[in-house]
């Protein structure tokens, strides 16, 4: 059976165990915080070199902007909670997943603010999003790690 792009990027849940686990996350999050810096600046220097003027009426410069920054939360609630996922062990697969997933988002969403190309940008915002939560679908320690976290926040 043929395996997507997207599923090499994520572990599956039984060869969690024969994967090597990063322990800390010292090691995980600059990583995550990488892909995402690595991905917005290429998306912002594509958008700097690409993009031409913008030729829209200003109320509807003002309305995309604002789904812009729409699109800008979900991805900050997804980052918030790939962050606090990141605070135990990860494989680096699953960690390749994420970051690569959240960089190609937060590239589109550079894209996206320059107004040209709505719909390429939109499709790279979300598939990165898409990528991302397949590598989640398939990380076993998820719901663990989360758990853990809120376990912690409630006894202080």
């Amino acid at each position: 059976m043929a395996r997507l792009f997207s599923d090499q990027l994520s572990s599956p849940v039984g060869a969690a165990a024969a994967e090597p686990l990063l322990r800390s996350s010292a090691a995980a999050r600059p990583v995550l915080a990488g892909g995402i810096l690595f991905g917005g600046a290429l998306g912002t220097l594509l958008t700097l070199a690409l993009a031409g003027p913008v030729t829209m009426e200003p109320g509807l410069v003002r309305l995309l902007h604002g789904m812009v920054a729409i699109k800008g939360l979900i991805f900050s609630a997804g980052t918030l909670i790939l962050w606090v996922r990141l605070a135990g062990p990860v494989a680096p697969r699953t960690l390749l997943g994420y970051a690569a997933g959240l960089g190609l988002s937060a590239g589109a969403l550079a894209w996206l603010w320059g107004l040209n190309l709505l719909l390429l940008g939109s499709v790279l915002f979300y598939g990165g999003l898409l990528i991302a939560f397949l590598t989640a679908s398939r990380d076993p320690l998820l719901f663990d790690a989360l758990r853990q976290t809120l376990n912690r926040r409630v006894r202080r």
